[in-house]
């Protein structure tokens, strides 16, 4: 199984993922950047935010949750990353490709918001069964 598209084109992909994100999600990330990498590499746990199932990392969210931030917070970025080489990997075709990195990006930007991976998927749940 798997996709292959250029970078270009998954370039495009994710910032139409960003896109469908809720307008009112949006205007609410405050710094915080996405990027795109080819590969999850060799994540240790604390990259991995304490998440300690192995396998196949599909996007990473690491900084400060908006939840968290004191008077003391910093201003370098959030940052979330989204796997090229993963997210084409569990793909069957290209318009599997788009919501794939969409679910992913919504799931990262969900962490940025102050959310656990236990709530995330339990939103997620509710989301596919479109209650949320």
């Amino acid at each position: 199984m798997g996709i292959k598209v250029t970078d270009k084109e998954f370039q495009g992909i994710v910032l139409r993922g960003i896109k469908a994100l809720p307008e009112r999600v949006r205007s609410q990330m405050k710094n915080v950047a996405i990027t795109i990498a080819d590969r999850q590499d060799n994540l240790d746990s604390t990259k991995r935010g304490g998440y300690k199932e192995q396998g196949l990392l599909l996007g990473l969210y690491e900084g400060v949750p908006r939840t968290m931030r004191g008077s003391f917070y910093s201003s370098i970025p959030d940052k979330i990353t989204i796997f090229k080489e993963s997210t084409m990997l569990v793909s069957k075709n290209i318009d599997d490709l788009e919501k794939v990195v969409a679910d992913t990006i919504w799931h990262e930007v969900a962490h940025h918001f102050g959310m656990d991976e236990f709530e995330v998927r339990r939103r997620e749940s509710l989301r596919e069964s479109n209650k949320l």
